[in-house]
């Protein structure tokens, strides 16, 4: 059985059975459930699902972690691809069964519904008490047009996804309606602080 968590990896060796999975692990895994692809491929889906929204993962973390889940035969390489511009062909890869299993022994995890990481701005808010009211308003009135700006750019970001043809597509729906939402009941908040 192969341990997760979202800890970062320490330099060491591992067996597959006390491997800890990272978030960039458990993105892979996700992704190559849904198709065979390579690394590159892989990349692509990374930016056109906008993972960096709603995933606190690196573009290089994508590629360290197809290699270790490789390592650990929670994927499979099942073809390679002839680049005419490399010497090299281009590996692809699927989830192994052990890799399905360690993905959704993981999203199981009751730790992912109580896990909680502050925002910047909510440090700064913690911090505040310490500049001046005047500096104060102005950051919470660059926050307000930060979150409306946001709630644009995710209204169109809903378009998109209507029409997108994915197995992600329903709950990428749900997530960015979520946000939206999140980013309204931060404006109410605000305009609460302003009115007192």
């Amino acid at each position: 059985m192969v341990k997760t968590s979202h800890k970062k990896l320490k330099a060491r060796p591992q067996a597959a059975a006390t491997t800890e999975l990272t978030t960039a692990d458990l993105l892979v895994l996700s992704l190559l459930s849904e198709r065979a692809m390579h690394g590159y491929e892989l990349l692509r889906e990374f930016d056109q699902q906008e993972v960096t929204e709603w995933a606190r993962v690196s573009r290089p973390h994508v590629y360290y972690a197809l290699q270790k889940l490789a390592k650990l035969g929670l994927t499979v390489q099942v073809a390679e691809k002839a680049e005419p511009s490399s010497i090299r062909g281009r590996i692809i890869y699927q989830v192994s069964l052990l890799g399905k299993a360690a993905l959704r022994d993981d999203l199981g995890r009751a730790a992912w519904a109580s896990a909680k990481a502050p925002t910047p701005f909510s440090t700064w808010f913690g911090l505040s008490i310490h500049t001046s009211p005047a500096r104060r308003k102005k950051v919470l009135a660059s926050r307000a047009a930060f979150l409306k700006s946001e709630i644009e750019r995710k209204n169109k970001t809903l378009e998109f996804i209507k029409n997108y043809k994915s197995i992600r597509a329903p709950a990428g729906l749900q997530l960015v309606r979520l946000y939206i939402e999140q980013c309204f009941t931060e404006l109410r908040w605000i305009e609460s602080l302003e009115s007192k």
